[in-house]
Formats: C-alpha cells, structure tokens, sequence
C-alpha cells in the first residue's frame, strides 16, 4: 500500500513531463477488463445488478410464475444454483411457502437464505384489465437525457461540406432514453440518439433523429401467451451458434457464464444501430412441459453496396461488400451507406423440459435483399454469396447432482456442421470446474452466431477450453482456465492452417470487505503471416500481460483503488511492451446525497500492437473500456448528484495532455494541438 502510494505521488509530479498519449475509444473490448471490475459483472443496457438488488426487494419475484431468466437475476448464485432450483420449482410448482427450497438437495444453504428475501408467493391474474393495469399502474418508470462533446474542434467539422469526409452537423452527441419497466412482467420504452457529426434534422431525407429504438415487451399475457416482443428485440437460440444477439460476457473467472439460457427474448434498448432484431417475437407455452418461441424481423442496415449500370445509364446497387456496424453517419460517404441493406429474419425454437433438464430444435431462416460480392482471398471461399440461408440445430442441457451437460450442434442447409459441448462440474462447497469441446466446421457460416471461440465465430475451429474456480475460503479465491484452438482452415492474417492458445490465472485476496487485493498473469498466443525469402511461413506472436490490482475502503465513505499493468506483444525476434498505472478516488456517502469518482492514469506503450484495455467509471447506464497505447496521461472525474424526488444531475469531465504533439486523434477526429477534453451532462429521474 505505502508503495502504491508512493508511485501515485510521483506520477502527480511528472504530469507535465509525460510524451505522447494515444486513446482509440473504438476497439475491440477485451472482456476480461469487463469481468476484473466488481460493479460491472453484468453490463447490459438494462438495470445493473446493483439496482436489480434493490428493486427486487420492494419488488421479489413469483416463484410460482417465474421464468428461468428471472431467476438468474438474483444475486450470488452460479448457474447450477440456479438451475437447481429452476428444476424443483418446475416439478414441484405450486408451491406453498419459500422455505419449501430449502429442501433441495446440492444446494448451499447459506446462499439460498441471502435469496429469499427477492421471492414471493403469489399468483398472477391473466386477463387484458389486468395487463392494462400492469402497463399503467406498475413498473418502475424512467428518463434519462444526456448530452457530450469534444471541446476541441476536430478536423471533420473544419472541411468544406462540399467535400465527402466532412462532418455535416454538430460536435454535440445527445441521447434520451424513456422506459418503464418491471422484471419478470413488462417493458416498454424508447432510445433516441445523435452522435457527434451527425445532423439533428437532415432535409434531404426528412429524418428529424438519426437514430430511433422503440420496443413494447410484455411477460404472462395468458396461461400459453408467456411473451410478447413488438418493436426492437434480442434473442437467443440455444448456446448462440445460428443465432445471437444477446450480450453476455464469457470472461474467464465466472464459469457460469458460459452456460447460456437457450431461448431468451428481450427488449433492444441499446444504441448500437444495426445489431437489433425488428418486427414481432413471442414465446408460447404449449403444455406443462413444451415451449415454443417464433418470431419474425425484418430492418435495413448500413452497407456499403456495389453499384452498376442496368442499361439506362443510372447505376443501381447490385450486390454489397460490407456491413457497417459502427453506426455513424457524419458524412456524405456515411450517410449513403446508411440503411442500404435489407435483412429479413424468422424462425424459432421449440423445447421440451425433463425434470432435470431440457432438449430442443431451433431454426432460422435469413434472406437478404443483395448478394454479398467476395473478393478472391482464399480465406473466404466458404463464406456464401447467396441471397438465402437456413440454419437448425438440437441443445441440451441436463444436470445430474452438481454436473450440468449442456451443448449444442447446428447445421446449414448443406449439411456442415457446427458442435458445443461442455461440463459444468461442482467440486464440493469450494470449487467448480468446466470443459468444453467446439467443432465448427469451415464451410458453417453465419452471421448471426455468438458463441465461444477465439474469432467470436462458430466457423472454421477446433477447440478445448478448460476453467477451475476454487475458493477455500471467505478470504481466498483462484480462477485458471486454459483454451487451445486449431483453424483448419485459412482466415485473415493467415496463408496457412492455423494454431493459438490462451491461459490466465488469478489469485485473489479479500480482507474483511475492508481491502482486497488480485494478481493475474495472462497469455495468449497466435499464428500470423510472415514473409521468409518470398516464401509464405506462420510466426508466432504472444500477448501476455500482468497486473495488480489493489482496492481500500479507508472509511465509510471514501475508497482507494490501485492498479499496475504490464502488456507483451510480439515474436521471436521482436517484443514490444507498455504498462499502466492508475489510482481512483472513490467518494460514496449514504449521509449525503453526491458522489464521485476520480482517477490519474499513466501509460507508456511501445505501439498499437501492446495497447492495453483499461475499464472507466462512467455516468449511470454507461461504461467505457477505451485502449491506451503511446506515451501519456489521463485524467478525469464523474460527479453525481441525488435529490429527494429521485432526480440524478451527473457530470464527467476527462482531458488527455499530449505536450509533444502538434495534433492527437485520427481521420476526421483528428484535433491541432495537445489537449483532448471531453464533457458529459445527464440529468436522469425515477417515477
């Protein structure tokens, strides 16, 4: 503790000596930052866990009436917890008292008690008064408006708007956000949103909001009817290999989390632009133990299309190279891409329960309005061209005491096949463990899958992944996990079939809630291209990385936090290194409604290859996990304010010093000078 201090003391007195600071807001997230943070173990754009907590004590769940995935809201428990009680609730439905769950074999006594207090008896009226009533009368209602902006002017607001890579409105980035919403019961709600450079009101195209979600979203209509989707939705399939649109961090420490609940519908209220499903979904109870979900999506999406002369000298879109998922639209060029592609989705699952599990079939069927162009690199000659695809698969899963099965093995219309199967093993009171085999053929491809592989495909890999948890103690806990691949195929990067492993292990210590301490090590390395005497040879390039990470309660209301990073990238003859260090100072009072979070970061990395993720406190509903790389500092500081009336006033202040660069950023963003300053307003209200 006295060193970190110390360390702190002397980055204050070298902030005005530190070189060049390099921040890409737009990177790929590594999720295992997502994963180190405490208040952000489920990053979603509904209500973090914190405030599920709270609401589910004024507002506990029916476990008469209960769905799996309102289950797997209470806090504290693993998946096969969970599942646990999932299957004598099923069996064992109606129940009398909650007390009755005490009965059920394998399961902690200890956790299951802390739960109670979240689950109620009771009994749901099924009639269109009372759906009138829940949308009106219940919930829990919301608004949140937010505004922020780079101070300084960017290159792409300061071109001619004659020219195409000109930023053709305003540096201000809004966002409004209504919802009212009740777990387990209903939602509806809307998301608005206008990013920086982007026209609140564009003539041309009568478009007065760049970017508009909206959804209705109802549980329990009826006995059959459990729920309704309209508008903007998510779903999953399975364990996500035909399709997946859900967030959900796999990180290597919570093993449950690779266990995936396998028909999941819910409301779309991200601000991702063309990640959604539209149109209508629902999931229908067909008797006691079978369950259907269907639905039906048809939305246009950013594209860059192909265009050519159909003989009447006007060039028409004949078939598309790219989907565009960054969802900006600042320029001429942007703003032709945007809305260019149509999608059309359907399909669904079925799934028969058992006592102690489930099997089910799922299928869907894609139609696109262009045939997508492929270039000639061999790597994509199993990627389809064609306009239609169809995909099915059969899961499970089944849990025999405190061994879950679960897996899944698609198919496209061709026959290629696409397999997950994994574990899920408990180890007595202090340990679990997981193992889990994937075989995705090359020739299986969509783009609808999400599932576990080091590209995030289900395409063209062969893998094991094996994960330990053990926790001897209150104090003690270690987390290892080891994944090996092979790419049968070639992929990008690569001329040739292809190989890669990662493995990590942590060891964390907590003291009595009042300081806690983790060390991990982390390594991953991969095959890519390299040029030997014109002759096409694989090198193998290592990431490995190193930190420590220390968190301090000083006293009720103040909380220190420490970490050092170390981050290795390169081959045999050539390593390139970074580091981090940040501290944050945490203000938190139950006697004053403010709060606060400051932190002091600096970094020095050799490239862009040895960036290192870093995860930021940010306003309400928000996170930020930008990359550092170069040579800098960075500081910023989140202000908060609470009312009576449930009334949040937030501000967010951060600045970037770059004293030995003329101009910092990239393409239009780029900024003439040495500062990067950003601001945040929300104002946001509970009713």
């Amino acid at each position: 503790m006295i060193l970190l201090r110390y360390l702190f003391l002397i980055q204050l007195l070298f902030l005005f000596n530190i070189a060049v600071a390099q921040i890409e807001p737009h990177l790929p997230i590594d999720e295992t930052d997502i994963i180190d943070e405490s208040n952000a173990l489920r990053i979603t754009e509904e209500l973090p866990i914190e405030d599920h907590s709270v609401y589910l004590i004024k507002h506990p769940i029916s476990i008469n009436q209960c769905t799996f995935e309102e289950l797997s809201l209470l806090p504290n428990l693993n998946s096969i917890e969970i599942q646990l009680i999932w299957n004598y609730v099923s069996i064992h439905r109606p129940l009398i008292s909650i007390l009755e769950l005490q009965s059920i074999p394998n399961i902690d006594l200890d956790k299951l008690r802390k739960v109670l207090p979240y689950l109620q008896i009771s009994d749901t009226e099924f009639s269109l008064r009372r759906i009138g009533d829940r949308l009106f009368s219940d919930g829990r209602k919301q608004i949140i408006i937010r505004w922020s902006r780079v101070l300084q002017k960017q290159r792409g607001y300061l071109l001619s708007d004659s020219l195409n890579n000109a930023y053709l409105g305003s540096p201000d980035k809004l966002f409004l956000r209504f919802q009212n919403y009740k777990p387990g019961s209903f939602s509806y709600g809307l998301v608005a949103e206008k990013d920086a450079g982007e026209k609140l009101w564009d003539n041309a195209t009568k478009t007065k909001i760049d970017y508009l979600t909206a959804h209705l979203f109802i549980e329990r209509l009826s006995p059959k009817l459990t729920a309704l989707a309209i508008g903007d939705y998510k779903l999953r399939i399975g364990q996500g290999l035909i399709l997946d649109n859900v967030f959900q961090s796999a990180g290597n420490q919570e093993l449950g989390l690779y266990v995936k609940s396998p028909d999941v519908l819910k409301p779309y209220n991200s601000v991702q632009e063309n990640n959604m499903f539209r149109g209508i979904a629902s999931k229908i109870k067909i008797n006691g133990q079978l369950k259907a979900l269907l639905f039906f999506s048809k939305t246009k999406v950013d594209a860059n299309l192909v265009l050519s002369d159909n003989g009447t000298n006007e060039n028409t879109p004949s078939s598309f190279t790219s989907i565009q998922y960054a969802g900006l639209h600042r320029t001429k060029s942007e703003l032709q891409d945007r809305n260019a592609l149509g999608l059309m989705h359907s399909g669904g699952s079925l799934i028969q329960n058992f006592n102690k599990g489930y099997i089910g079939l799922g299928a869907v069927y894609s139609h696109v309005d262009l045939q997508e162009a492929k270039n000639s690199a061999p790597y994509q000659v199993f990627e389809p061209s064609k306009k239609n695809q169809f995909h099915s698969s059969v899961f499970h899963q089944f849990q025999v005491n405190k061994l879950l099965l679960f897996g899944e093995l698609a198919s496209d219309e061709k026959g290629h096949l696409a397999l997950l199967q994994g574990i899920l093993k408990g180890l007595g009171k202090y340990a679990e463990s997981i193992i889990i085999y994937r075989n995705y053929s090359s020739q299986f491809y969509t783009k609808n899958s999400q599932t576990i592989s080091s590209t995030g495909k289900s395409q063209n890999e062969q893998g094991i992944l094996f994960g330990f948890n053990f926790l001897p103690n209150k104090a003690w806990k270690y987390n290892l996990y080891y994944d090996s691949w092979t790419h049968p195929w070639l992929r990008y990067s690569t001329d040739l079939p292809s190989k890669g492993n990662e493995w990590s292990v942590k060891m964390t210590y907590t003291k009595r809630k009042k300081w806690s301490v983790y060390l991990q090590y982390k390594n991953n390395i991969q095959e890519e291209n390299q040029n030997y005497l014109n002759e096409s040879r694989l090198n193998q390039l290592t990431n490995h990385s190193a930190k420590i990470h220390w968190e301090q309660k000083l006293n009720s209301n103040w909380t220190w936090r420490s970490r050092i990073e170390w981050h290795g990238y390169g081959g045999n003859e050539h390593i390139e290194m970074g580091y981090l260090i940040y501290q944050d100072l945490i203000y938190k009072s139950l006697e004053y409604p403010i709060s606060s979070t400051l932190r002091f970061s600096i970094f020095d990395t050799d490239s862009y290859n040895s960036r290192i993720y870093a995860y930021e406190n940010d306003l309400l509903y928000q996170y930020y996990i930008p990359g550092y790389f170069g040579r800098g500092t960075r500081s910023y500081i989140n202000v908060r304010y609470k009312t009576r009336s449930d009334w949040s006033f937030e501000l967010r202040f951060a600045i970037s010093y770059f004293p030995d660069q003329l101009t910092n950023g990239s393409s239009g963003d780029i900024i003439e000078g040495s500062y990067r300053t950003e601001i945040k307003l929300q104002l946001s209200k509970y009713f």
